[in-house]
This record gives structure tokens, C-alpha cells and sequence, in this order.
């Protein structure tokens, strides 16, 4: 299967991982803004709009950066592996060709839970890019990804009968 076959197969995660994305920036974000706002505050109170200006900066750059995270966020089962593209800045088009599956996992966090969401985890032979993750995934599409990956994995080890 060529490349292109594959990007026309490209499908995306569930829209809701694009809040789940921009939650996870904003708390990233405000955190170290909160941490130094509270010594501004107490030395030079009339100083505070700094830190403000800063978290509403913080805020406009995740909501942003979460949906062109979104936007270039998608996964596409081949017959011979699975294909990963993501990246804003550093946009990566990763490949994990069956034979190299070791094991999947199918994890739910506690916001995957409570959004009834899932990730699958493929992790690979090998040292380079060890493990994969496919956050955002319907818990049953996440095990019919698993399975489909080892069904086909199991099958291609045996060979073509004779």
C-alpha cells in the first residue's frame, strides 16, 4: 500500500481530545504564571496585570496550539502496520509495521473514563520509538485496533501455508 492510499485512510480521534489537549496546555501553561503571580502580587500589587496579561496569553496559545494539535492528529491501519502523523511544529509521519508489535495496551485514565474514551498503546521491538500511543480512541475502536493489529500480526509470523 503506498503512502498516499494510506493518508486517504487517515482517521481522527474523537473531537473531545482537542479540549482534553487544550486543558492539559492551559494547566501546563498557568502553572509556573500562578507560581511567580503570587510574589509579584505581595512585593508589587499594582504589578499584578503582568501576570494576568501573561495567563491570557497562555490561554489564547493553548486554545490555538490544542486545535492545530487536533488538526494534525490522525492514525490509519494498514494491512502491514499502523500509521501515526502528528506535530505542530515538528510534524512527524510515524510507521509500525506489524511484525515489530510486541504487545498493545488499551488504558483508561481517569478523564478517558469519565469522557468514555480510550488509548491504545502499541509497543514495538526494538530501540527506536519503543512505544506508540493513539489517545482519544472509543473504548471499542481501541479494542478492535488492538485486535486487528495482533489478529493480522499473528497470522503474517505463520507464514503462508503451503
Amino acid at each position: 500500500m503506498s503512502v498516499d492510499q494510506v493518508h486517504a485512510r487517515f482517521q481522527k480521534v474523537d473531537p473531545r481530545m482537542r479540549w482534553v489537549w487544550f486543558a492539559q496546555f492551559v494547566f501546563f501553561f498557568l502553572l509556573p504564571i500562578a507560581g511567580s503571580a503570587i510574589p509579584l502580587f505581595i512585593k508589587q500589587p499594582k504589578l499584578l496585570w503582568i501576570s494576568l496579561l501573561a495567563a491570557a496569553l497562555a490561554v489564547l496559545f493553548a486554545f490555538f496550539y490544542s486545535a492545530k494539535a487536533y488538526a494534525r492528529f490522525a492514525y490509519a491501519l494498514a494491512d502491514d502496520g499502523i500509521w501515526l502523523q502528528q506535530g505542530v511544529w515538528w510534524r512527524a509521519l510515524r510507521f509500525i509495521p506489524r511484525a515489530r508489535v510486541q504487545h498493545t495496551d488499551v488504558i483508561h485514565g481517569p478523564i478517558d473514563r469519565k469522557l468514555g474514551m480510550a488509548q491504545l498503546v502499541v509497543t514495538t521491538a526494538g530501540i527506536h520509538f519503543q512505544k506508540m500511543s493513539i489517545p482519544g480512541l472509543s473504548e471499542a475502536r481501541a479494542h478492535e485496533l488492538r485486535d486487528e493489529l495482533l489478529k493480522r500480526r499473528d497470522a503474517s509470523a505463520i507464514g503462508p501455508a503451503l
